[in-house]
This record gives C-alpha cells, sequence and structure tokens, in this order.
C-alpha cells in the first residue's frame, strides 16, 4: 500500500511540471480570446458610433435638414437627409443589439425620438417649402433642439467604451490571477510531494540504518559472546585436563604398586582404596563437567515472572529440603522479569548453595535478597551472613573448576554456570566484595529478553 501511493506520489511530481506547462497557456489563450472578443466588440461599437455620428452630423441628417430648408430649391438635400434618417435609425438598432444591455439601449431613446422627430419634419417639408412663408419663418416652425440628443449619444459612447475597458482590465487582472492560483497550487503540489517523497526516503534511509546497526549489533553481540564461549571453552578445557589429569595419574601408580609381588594383602587392600576414592573423585569432575556443559551453554527460553511469587515459591521449598537452619530476608518489588524458569531456578539455587557451602553449620544461615529496578534492567543482590569471599578472588570465583577455599567440598562449577546462565539472558553476575561481612552476590537481567 505504502509502495503504491509512493508511486502515485512519484507519478504526480513528474505530471505536475507539466500540467503547470499546459495550464499556463491555457488559461493564457482563453483570456487572449476573451480580449480579442471585447476589442472587436470595442472596434465595432466605435465603427458604428463613428457612421451615425456621420449620418447624423456634418453632411448628414441634421446638415441636410438645415439645407433643404435653406433652399427649397434644391429637393436633393430633402432627399439625403431621408435616407440619413432611414440610416440612422438602423445604426442605432445596431447599438442596442450589440450592447445588449436594455438599461444603456433605453438611454439612446432621447437620440432616437431626435431623428423621429427630424424624420416627421421631413414629410411636412415639402408643403412648407411650396407656400410662401420664408426660410427663417419654415425654420422656425421645423426647428429642433437636438443638445440634449446629441449629448445623449455622446454619453452612450462614453459609457459603453469606459465599460468595455472596465471589463477587459477585469479580464486582465482574472488572467493574472488564475496564473498566480495556478502557479502557486502547482509550485505547492511539487514542493509538498517533493517534501513527503523526502521525508519518506529519509525515514526508509534511517530505517535501514538502524536495521544494518541491529545486525551489526547482534552479529558483534555474538561475535563477543562467541569469544567468550571459546575463551571459557579453552579455560574450561586445561583446568578440566588439570584436574583429571590427578586422579588418573594417582589411579595409574596405586594400580601398579598394587599388582607388584612384593605387596601384601594389606597394602593392596588400602591402594585399592586410593584407587576407588581417586576414580570416585575423577566421576565427580566428569559429573560437573557434563553439567556445566548441559545448562552452561544452553539457549534459554525467557517467559514472563512474577518475581515476589517465584522467589517465595523457590526460598519456602529450599529452606524445607536444606536440613539447616536456614531463612530468608526476600526484599523485591512487585516486578516481572524476562528469563527462563528453570534456568533462572539454578541461579538461585547455585548461589544459596554456594553460602550454605561456606557458612558453618554451627551458624544460623541468613539469606538476604533484595532487588531494584534501573533504567533497562532488573538488578538482584544475595548476600549471606557467612565468612565472606577472601579478597583478591573476585576475578577467579566465576571461573569453572575453581573454588573459594580449596578445602571445601564441590567441583567449582556452581558459580560458573551461574555467570554463563546470566550471560546467556543478557545479563552478568559480580561479586560485592565491598560488602563484608557475609558474601554479596549482584546480578542483573535486562527488562527486554535477549
Amino acid at each position: 500500500m505504502i509502495r503504491r501511493i509512493q508511486k502515485t506520489l512519484k507519478i504526480t511530481l513528474l505530471l505536475a511540471p507539466v500540467i503547470m506547462i499546459l495550464a499556463l497557456p491555457a488559461i493564457g489563450l482563453a483570456y487572449t480570446r476573451t480580449l480579442n472578443a471585447t476589442k472587436d466588440l470595442v472596434g465595432e461599437a466605435v465603427e458604428l458610433a463613428l457612421e451615425f455620428n456621420s449620418e447624423t452630423g456634418y453632411g448628414g441628417l441634421i446638415h441636410n435638414f438645415k439645407n433643404a430648408v435653406l433652399r427649397p430649391d434644391e429637393t436633393s438635400y430633402l432627399r439625403e437627409a431621408q435616407n440619413n434618417a432611414i440610416r440612422a435609425l438602423e445604426l442605432l438598432d445596431q447599438l442596442e443589439t450589440l450592447t445588449s444591455d436594455t438599461i444603456t439601449a433605453r438611454r439612446l431613446q432621447p437620440t432616437r425620438d431626435m431623428i423621429i422627430a427630424y424624420a416627421m419634419r421631413l414629410e411636412g417639408l415639402r408643403a412648407l417649402n411650396a407656400s410662401e412663408l420664408s426660410a427663417a419663418e419654415v425654420d422656425d416652425i421645423v426647428r429642433y433642439d437636438d443638445t440634449a440628443a446629441l449629448n445623449n449619444l455622446q454619453e452612450f459612447q462614453n459609457e459603453f467604451i469606459g465599460r468595455l475597458q472596465t471589463e477587459m482590465a477585469m479580464n486582465i487582472r482574472s488572467m493574472l490571477v488564475w496564473l498566480l492560483v495556478v502557479e502557486l497550487v502547482g509550485t505547492t503540489v511539487i514542493l509538498g510531494i517533493g517534501y513527503l517523497l523526502y521525508t519518506e526516503r529519509k525515514k526508509r534511509n534511517a530505517r535501514k540504518l538502524l536495521k544494518q546497526q541491529e545486525i551489526l549489533a547482534r552479529e558483534r553481540k555474538a561475535s563477543d559472546e562467541l569469544r567468550r564461549v571459546n575463551e571459557s571453552l579453552n579455560r574450561f578445557s586445561a583446568i578440566a585436563a588439570h584436574d583429571l589429569k590427578s586422579p588418573s595419574r594417582q589411579i595409574k601408580a596405586f594400580s601398579e604398586m598394587a599388582m607388584s609381588e612384593d605387596t601384601t594383602d594389606l597394602e593392596r587392600k588400602e591402594y585399592l582404596d586410593a584407587i576407588h576414592e581417586s576414580a570416585s573423585n575423577m566421576q565427580d569432575v566428569v559429573s560437573s563437567l557434563l553439567e556445566f556443559s548441559q545448562r552452561g551453554f544452553s539457549a534459554p527460553e525467557p517467559t514472563t515472572i512474577e518475581l515476589s511469587q517465584y522467589l517465595n515459591e523457590l526460598t519456602e521449598s529450599i529452606a524445607q529440603q536444606s536440613g539447616r537452619n536456614l531463612s530468608f530476608d526476600i526484599r523485591p518489588t512487585y516486578a516481572s522479569v524476562q528469563a527462563d524458569p528453570a534456568l533462572l531456578e539454578r541461579v538461585f539455587a547455585n548461589l544459596i548453595d554456594n553460602s550454605k557451602k561456606y557458612v558453618p553449620e554451627s551458624t544460623d544461615l541468613t539469606i538476604e535478597i533484595v532487588h531494584r529496578e534501573e533504567a533497562d534492567r532488573h538488578v538482584i543482590m544475595l548476600r549471606d551472613n557467612g565468612p565472606g569471599v577472601p579478597d583478591g578472588l573476585e576475578d577467579h570465583v566465576f571461573e569453572p573448576l575453581r573454588r573459594g577455599h580449596s578445602a571445601k567440598e564441590g567441583q567449582g562449577i556452581g558459580l560458573a554456570l551461574v555467570r554463563s546462565i546470566l550471560r546467556a539472558h543478557g545479563g552478568n553476575i559480580s561479586l560485592r566484595n565491598d560488602l563484608k561481612p557475609g558474601a554479596a552476590f549482584e546480578f542483573w537481567l535486562p527488562k527486554t529478553a535477549a
């Protein structure tokens, strides 16, 4: 849908200049025709007015009428005057038809009345000229005051031409306005569509860049994780080889001594017991290695965990199975975390087992669990009331097959497994040796599942 809209906008952007190029001449041509028509109307009206003036003015109706009065013997003036009157009325009809303005046409009525009046006097002029009356007496009888009619004709011409000039000016202004509107609308459309396409392309490039950055970040994270895993595996394999070499060497040495002919039955029994103990140690190491490989490098399947309820149920179960005086001080908020429930249980269980291992059984074990929420992560701290971790071991307690106190039981897998699980979730863990007495471990989980 978005691509279809973008395609339509691009086509519109290409067509808009073409439409503008075609629209501007079309508007100009249309108004040019209108102006030419108005110009022709003005020219025709002026031509009719000039001819009317010629038919009524000097050499026309009034001139010939006066000559017919003054020169009664010359009948041609009378005949010419009659022809002038007929033609003048025809020209008035054409002017009225041309203007098609009834108000303007009515204003020509005094002029028409004048021509009709002269035409009617022409009918009686023959009889008057044949009488014994002098030219002055005849003139007094037929005289007609044409001043008002002539002024009416002049006003009509001025008004009509003025209206046409006004109409032409309005047409020119309208043409300019339309040209400006088309130009503004076309320019606005072009700029608007261009801006939309530019904005969309900018957003698309931003999304593409963001996607590339996300891919790069994931690749970098995967690369860092792979490097971390390789480093852990290298350390793990080196420590495992070291821890397996010692019992295997002991088994070999004790078995050679047990097979010696000089060995007594009592000594052979002691050697066999030593072989059994070394094999058991080797079996413990192998079991620890299997657990670490199965859990420490497994991919989590995060779900939403209500932390308060989850910790209450988990610690209650651990306390019932501990076999010693064990209490918890839990202060979580009512927060939800994204984590694999089984793997998160292993994290808490291993940290609590670590406390049980190093806090003497004669001491009532108390474990404090505190949660706090930061901008982008959940932070959880477990702190016991034991002797704590000796200084200098902060960087080593999370390595596999390393133990805080060599005299304690276990293979040193628990804390290494905790760190591996948390890193697989996108989090991590650290030892807070600044919160003595007791051992304090602080780990965090991202608010968004890794």
